[in-house]
């Protein structure tokens, strides 16, 4: 199967497109590359995608979960025991 070489100057646009356009909705790397990889080619491009949707800010903000912050840890006295033996 033959696949269109896509130029430098053109692989924002296309990471655009299968990344942030509103009918893509963000798709995470797995997907995107896989759309991207059936219809188009260029050297590095696994590469750039991950990059891509690693730095993609509205991605980062969706997924950052905020989290507690750890308890403070307490010995289990017979687990201690029976590993002190």
């Amino acid at each position: 199967m033959w696949l269109p070489v896509i130029p430098k100057d053109l692989r924002a646009d296309i990471l655009r497109h299968f990344h942030n356009e509103p009918t893509t909705g963000h798709l995470g790397f797995v997907k995107a590359y896989e759309k991207i990889r059936k219809r188009l080619y260029w050297p590095g491009m696994y590469r750039n995608v991950v990059r891509y949707i690693m730095h993609c800010r509205e991605c980062q903000r969706r997924n950052s979960v905020p989290q507690r912050p750890p308890g403070r840890l307490i010995p289990i006295p017979k687990l201690l025991h029976f590993l002190s033996h």
